[in-house]
């Protein structure tokens, strides 16, 4: 089946079209972090992940702990997902890179 066949908004196809993603099999396998590092780091993949989930195409990472479980402000959060962190585990990775 194809990206273009799903019920998902135009934007989110173009979106997995824009990393290579065009048949729903490039799905399998894939987890929020493993989809989150294939985009730049300032796109907001949220609205992507909410439908690719309702549809059960993409589950979250086991024994991950979501930056909307931790308390924190909201200015922080909002900056934390403008730079695709959706997992705690992800800050560890920002911190190796730098």
């Amino acid at each position: 089946m194809k990206i273009q066949d799903l019920d998902i908004s135009t934007s989110s196809k173009s979106a997995l079209k824009s990393i290579g993603l065009t048949m729903v099999s490039g799905l399998a396998g894939q987890n929020y972090i493993t989809l989150i590092n294939k985009f730049p780091k300032n796109y907001n993949i949220e609205p992507l992940i909410d439908e690719l989930n309702a549809l059960g195409y993409l589950l979250p990472p086991s024994n991950e702990i979501s930056i909307y479980d931790v308390p924190m402000s909201k200015r922080l959060q909002n900056a934390l997902i403008r730079n695709g962190v959706m997992y705690l585990s992800q800050l560890s990775f920002l911190f190796c890179q730098a």
